[in-house]
């Protein structure tokens, strides 16, 4: 019926469409990417641009990225840069890309381009700590905290500005000249 060359074959060609069908099942199942060509997946990309003029000497440039959010995957990424050399490494918290150039002269740009996707099975590697439950305080404390709060409030414009105020009205209470 079937030849030992020809067996070979079919069986080869067998393995190779198991091979692709379960890829292609994982992407679909576990990935969520869509099956028919009409679907759609949901990407996000993310560009970064350093541009800056270059003297005479060596260049090296370094551009820290940070860790996925838990719930993304990585799908590609590349690091564009004409006659630099690129090498990305791992740090605390993330990597690192570092741009390297013997000689080069004017301005200068350097590109960073990466593909996310939401990956449900990263959803667990969140190690964000929960948030805790706000302290109960008796009087008079609790009214003094809410003098506080406002009128530290009132003199930010966002977290990070009501952090630092807070902060500064905490550490010297006696200090405000804005009174």
């Amino acid at each position: 019926m079937f030849s030992h060359r020809r067996l070979k074959v079919v069986i080869l060609a067998l393995l190779l469409a198991a091979a692709g069908g379960s890829l292609m099942l994982y992407k679909w199942r576990e990935l969520g990417f869509p099956l028919w060509p009409d679907e759609q997946a949901q990407v996000w990309t993310v560009e970064a641009t350093i541009s800056f003029e270059a003297g005479p000497g060596p260049i090296k440039a370094s551009m820290y990225i940070p860790s996925l959010t838990p719930g993304f995957a990585l799908l590609d990424e590349n690091f564009v840069s004409r006659g630099f050399g690129a090498t990305p490494r791992y740090v605390k918290g993330g990597r690192e890309v570092q741009w390297a150039r013997r000689r080069a002269r004017g301005p200068q740009t350097l590109y960073y381009r990466a593909v996310v996707y939401r990956d449900p099975g990263r959803a667990e590697d969140d190690t964000t700590p929960p948030f805790p439950a706000s302290p109960i305080l008796a009087e008079p404390f609790a009214t003094a905290a809410e003098m506080i709060v406002e009128d530290v409030g009132r003199k930010s414009a966002d977290p990070a500005s009501f952090t630092q105020e807070l902060l500064k009205r905490l550490n010297h209470p006696g200090d405000d000249q804005n009174r």
